[in-house]
């Protein structure tokens, strides 16, 4: 049982598509119970899988732990961009009226990641160029922002140093932290080639790579450059 929770352990990713059950389709991993579908975290309902489970273990001390975050039913609870959605669950409250959800209504204030306790998404981290009104309803916003919250080096080695599938590779820190820069290379890539041409919207993707090539960037001194200067002095 410990495995299979494992293997739901969401990630954590700060945006306004939490504010949705939608922000549940950001988040991988899945498991599997005997007689019911994959678990996924767009229908996975915490309260109601610790009641399943413990009638075959001893499950308080996770209990405790999701009642402490305030998990609740996670994204069960939460309106559905698209009530159409055949995936929207029958718990989402807009899944009867079949009614777009007041996007700005729901983003007031910011969003809560799966945590309610713990994981507040700020306006001024989900959202940019935001106008309200005069009661400080969200309005209109001209961007929105998600982030992801990578591992370090030095915790994705740890995290699969007896992974069965890494035992012929020999896994090391380093190679970690190639995998790291890799992903998000790839991943920024991909986000900026997600638009058409045509596209009236634009998407900026940065990462800390892309950070560590800027200021390398400028840190690669010519030596051309330093002897032109120096004549000129």
């Amino acid at each position: 049982i410990a495995r299979m929770i494992e293997k739901l352990f969401p990630c954590v990713i700060v945006t306004p598509l939490d504010c949705f059950w939608d922000g549940a389709k950001l988040q991988g991993g899945s498991a599997y119970l005997p007689g019911r579908r994959d678990i996924q975290w767009t229908n996975l309902d915490p309260i109601q899988l610790m009641e399943e489970l413990g009638q075959f273990a001893s499950l308080e001390g996770f209990k405790e732990m999701l009642d402490k975050a305030e998990v609740g039913q996670a994204y069960m609870e939460r309106p559905c961009l698209d009530p159409f959605d055949p995936e929207c669950p029958a718990s989402a409250p807009n899944s009867q009226s079949r009614k777009a959800p007041d996007i700005p209504s729901e983003l007031t204030g910011g969003c809560h990641g799966f945590s309610q306790k713990y994981m507040h998404w700020q306006e001024e981290l989900i959202l940019g160029g935001t106008v309200k009104n005069f009661q400080g309803k969200l309005q209109r916003a001209e961007a929105l922002q998600s982030m992801f919250l990578l591992m370090s080096p030095r915790q994705l080695f740890e995290h699969y140093r007896d992974d069965y599938e890494i035992h012929d590779i020999n896994w090391s820190e380093e190679k970690a932290a190639a995998v790291l820069e890799a992903w998000q290379r790839e991943f920024v890539e991909l986000a900026q080639e997600s638009l058409p041409a045509n596209s009236s919207q634009t998407i900026h993707a940065f990462s800390t790579t892309t950070l560590n090539d800027i200021m390398k960037s400028f840190s690669d001194v010519s030596a051309i450059r330093v002897v032109g200067g120096y004549l000129l002095m």
